[in-house]
């Protein structure tokens, strides 16, 4: 058999056998030396085993399998060739990493002969992309030291493991890549392994009690989910955060604790509950709280997304439990106990089980929930108002978007305006964002991703900045969207005018640097780009009633559609200033917690 029928039919083999285990979903970059993968996936596709996309920019083909593998639960894989095309990967795979993504990256490499000899396309592709994987495969197609069904039983359970994430395989190819009849047909049938997970971690039921017992004994305590979803990756999204989220809500009620919710958590967006506190961050801010001390402090999650909340709760005299499906930290300013390694959802779920009802309501959450319910109308009437805001537009695409509907979220100041303005909407919805690493890269490309798993409106919360750090992705959605019937994302693209979230540093003093250097307005004129690609485009300015108006005409028609709002980044600041003030004025004039023990 010729080597390149040899390479081939391994090729086959290994993602034959990963559609078999429940790889549904691969991105395809472009280029010569990953052929035999190519054609096999391209064989895959053709007998309706696997959904291909066929993306330019290897870095748009990361970010858009992280996203795929998000919604989905499976890994989906990525195929690069040989050389610098893997290294774009490397955002992407630190994402799935730090945010529990199921993830292959598959990069083909030239052979051992070829290395350090100056040939072309040819860099050292081992370990790759160091500490952030799972795991390294390095196959040999031509000398296989163990078949491809079981390398590929390997990686599922890598990805799919404990601790979801990307997992690295680096194949190298010999030429002929392909000659006629060198790559074997897929097989007509395959048959799917079972789709279930196996369980996550849980607590031995001695632990279970003794938890149990402690949460019982306090009266003052604080359930608090942060951003991300620890452990999501077994199921289907929206199922698992669903499952987490109403987890965390039962327990909190149970004990009669308020439930601290990041506006990137999927103990968010659950609908009107007075018991979760969407207004923390003004509060706190108010000044009300310095003298609050729960007893005790349960976390889930990662940490809040506010640097007013995270310093907030470090200086709390309280007893941190924290919960992590596989032990990780997430603690930096080391006031927590050791993570108690569980499956969250499956833990909080129990310990609503076990711990005993409080009969009423003690004077603890009646202050909570008489202030989070004064935060509310405080940031409401300000939404409601005429005025271009950013808080404003959160809150209209968040009536905008329908039951179920997924809101990404981008990295930077929309994120801390979701988490800060959103307030509780009437009807449950979901949020996504990459909190794992918090970069802007790749946001767009995420999206897609999520978008196309998805299937009802999707939106993107996105900044100018961010926008303009993925034009490669915006390109890549706008080509895929256009011939999806049943996938629809819209942009709603925050233009401030740069990264005003550094007005709010220190740095904004500096007499010369602070506008060139970090600010860095790049002038990108949306609406002409967007015409130039064939993407539909509004341009509103920030008020409530505007952007309402101009998503309902737009967010649930497929395809992909931009929201450009225009606001004026110091007005802005003034009226996130003035939504401050506003929580703070009533509650100092209510003082909820006076007559709580502190």
């Amino acid at each position: 058999m010729s080597v390149a029928h040899r390479q081939c039919a391994w090729a086959q083999a290994l993602l034959s056998e990963l559609c078999r285990l429940g790889v549904q979903t691969a991105v395809i970059a472009p280029g010569s030396r990953h052929t035999p993968l190519v054609l096999a996936a391209h064989n895959l596709a053709a007998a309706g085993h696997l959904k291909l996309y066929d993306v330019l920019d290897e870095r748009v083909a990361g970010f858009m399998a992280l996203g795929l593998g998000r919604v989905s639960g499976s890994p989906t894989v990525v195929l690069t060739t040989s050389g610098s095309a893997g290294a774009h990967l490397l955002p992407a795979v630190i994402e799935a990493d730090r945010s529990r993504v199921p993830l292959i990256a598959i990069t083909a490499d030239r052979p051992a002969r070829l290395q350090g000899v100056g040939a072309p396309q040819t860099i050292d592709q081992r370990d790759l992309f160091g500490v952030h994987t799972r795991g390294d495969e390095h196959p040999t197609p031509l000398e296989p030291k163990e078949p491809a069904h079981r390398l590929a039983a390997r990686v599922m359970e890598r990805a799919q493991g404990d601790e979801p994430g990307p997992i690295h395989v680096n194949v190298p190819f010999e030429k002929p890549l392909w000659v006629e009849g060198a790559d074997p047909l897929a097989p007509t049938e395959l048959e799917r392994a079972s789709a279930a997970r196996p369980p996550g971690p849980t607590l031995q039921d001695s632990t279970l009690q003794e938890l149990a017992r402690t949460l019982q004994s306090a009266e003052r305590g604080l359930v608090v989910v942060g951003p991300g979803d620890p452990g999501h990756a077994r199921g289907f999204y929206g199922a698992r955060r669903d499952e987490q989220a109403d987890a965390a809500r039962r327990l909190a009620k149970v004990l009669r604790w308020p439930l601290i919710a990041d506006g990137a958590s999927p103990a968010r967006l659950l609908g009107i509950d007075p018991d979760i506190v969407t207004s923390l961050e003004s509060l706190v801010r108010s000044g009300e709280l310095d003298e609050v001390h729960p007893e005790i402090i349960l976390r889930v999650g990662q940490i809040a997304t506010s640097t007013t909340i995270q310093g907030w709760l470090a200086t709390r005299r309280s007893r941190t439990i924290p919960f992590d499906p596989s032990g990780r930290r997430q603690d930096p300013a080391g006031v927590c106990d050791a993570p108690v390694t569980a499956d969250p959802a499956t833990a909080l779920q129990d310990l609503a089980e076990r711990v005993q009802s409080r009969a009423h309501d003690t004077r603890w959450s009646l202050a909570w929930r008489e202030a989070e319910t004064l935060g509310r109308q405080a940031l409401s009437e300000l939404a409601e108002t005429d005025e271009p805001w950013s808080g404003a537009v959160v809150r209209a695409v968040l009536e905008r978007l329908p039951e179920g509907g997924l809101i990404h979220v981008a990295s930077s100041l929309p994120v801390r305006d979701l988490d800060a303005f959103s307030g509780a909407p009437n009807r449950r919805l979901h949020v996504a964002s990459n909190r794992g690493a918090n970069g802007i890269d790749g946001l767009i490309s995420t999206a897609l991703g999520e978008a196309l798993s998805w299937g009802s409106p999707v939106v993107c919360l996105i900044g100018d900045l961010a926008f303009t750090h993925d034009l490669g992705g915006l390109a890549a959605a706008r080509e895929i969207l256009d011939e999806r019937s049943d996938a629809s994302m819209t942009l709603v693209v925050l233009d401030n005018g740069g990264g005003a979230i550094f007005d709010a540093l220190p740095i904004a003093e500096h007499p010369t640097a602070h506008e060139p250097r970090f600010v860095t307005p790049k002038g990108l004129e949306i609406s002409g780009l967007a015409s130039a690609l064939g993407i539909e485009h509004r341009a509103v300015s920030g008020t409530r009633p505007e952007v309402s108006g101009a998503l309902g005409e737009i967010l649930e028609a497929p395809g992909l559609k931009i929201l450009h709002v225009t606001l004026d980044r110091r007005e802005d600041a003034a009226r996130r200033a003035e939504a401050h003030d506003r929580v703070r004025a009533a509650v100092t004039a209510a003082q909820p917690w006076s007559e709580v023990s502190r």
